[in-house]
This record gives C-alpha cells, sequence and structure tokens, in this order.
C-alpha cells in the first residue's frame, strides 16, 4: 500500500527486481536487499529507495537500522529458506511477510511464538489474477514497470542457465527458448 515500507529479498532476481517495480508503482518505500554491491546501482535504476547489501541470514539487522530500529511493515520474500527468517524478523510489529519465492529445497524452521508475538501474517503467493495481471500490463505500458531480461538461452543451455542462477550471476530473467 502507498507509504508502506517494503523489504524485497534477492531484489535482483527476475521476481525480486520486478516485485521491487510493483511496489514502487503502488507508492511503497521499498528497500531492496541483495548480497551484491555490484548490483545495488541496478536496484536504484528500477526504484530501490535504499538497498541493504549483505549474508541473507543477517539482513535484519541492515534493514532494522534503515527504519530505525522499527521495521517495514510488508516483507516480500522472493529467496525462499535462506532468507525467510532474516525477512521475518525485518518486520515491524503487525508486519506481514509474502512468501513469492524459493531457491531451495530447504525446510523453514521458524519459531511460532515470535510470529504470534510480533502479531505477524504470513502469506504465500504462487501467483496472480487476470485484474492483477491487466494492471501490470498497463504498468508495462505506461513505463512505471520494465520488464528486466538478462538474456534469452537455447533451451539447450537450461544446465547453464541453472548453474548461473545459484552463483547469483543473473539480474532479471534468464529464459529458455526452444527456437534458438
Amino acid at each position: 500500500q502507498a507509504g508502506e515500507r517494503v523489504l524485497v529479498t534477492g531484489a535482483s532476481g527476475g521476481v525480486g527486481i520486478h516485485a521491487l517495480q510493483v511496489a514502487k508503482a503502488l507508492g511503497a518505500h521499498v528497500i531492496a536487499a541483495t548480497t551484491s554491491n555490484a548490483k545495488a546501482a541496478l536496484l536504484r535504476e528500477y526504484g530501490a529507495d535504499e538497498v541493504v547489501v549483505g549474508e541473507p541470514a543477517q539482513l535484519h539487522h541492515a534493514v532494522k537500522r534503515a527504519t530505525g530500529g522499527v521495521g517495514v511493515e510488508v516483507a516480500l520474500d522472493c529467496v525462499g529458506t535462506p532468507t525467510l527468517n532474516a525477512a521475518l524478523r525485518s518486520l515491524r510489529q503487525g508486519g506481514r511477510l509474502v512468501v513469492l519465492g524459493n531457491v531451495t529445497t530447504l525446510r523453514w524452521e521458524i519459531n511460532p511464538g515470535f510470529v504470534i508475538l510480533g502479531e505477524l501474517e504470513v502469506h504465500g503467493s504462487a501467483g496472480c489474477n487476470r485484474a492483477d495481471l491487466e494492471q501490470v500490463l498497463r504498468w508495462v505500458v505506461a513505463g512505471e514497470l520494465r520488464p528486466v531480461l538478462q538474456e534469452v538461452l537455447p533451451l539447450a543451455a537450461a544446465a547453464e542457465a541453472q548453474r548461473r542462477l545459484e552463483q547469483r550471476r543473473v539480474s532479471g530473467r534468464l529464459v529458455l527458448s526452444p527456437l534458438r
């Protein structure tokens, strides 16, 4: 919502860089998180108000500093298990965590007491409805949302694409095409 502080984890990835732009289009103050100093300028270019750089498990410390110790109203977690607890700890009282991605198959262990005492909400989102998609298309046409496509690769390069993703060498989306 407009005026809310929103944390986006994995902000330079294919989901994150677009989530960042949607949050900005809705009027949020966006804090983008990445593990790479080299990607900070890109995140600012795509609308991040602030960028925090560091290891996923320590992310909440930087977010708390950036918010004067209060935390964010919303955390959009585009990474999954490696950042979920830090994203949760970045929330203010009554905050909302929305899980949009999961780059590993590791399980997430959570302390229910932390969620209860913080009056936190945890949501999962795997997609969108027609109205959401129509709004996104309007933003693209208006130039408020810019699709970020790093490269189109042949389908035969799927293993290489996966290696790049695992090594965090991708900003935006990689597309595999059977036509190349």
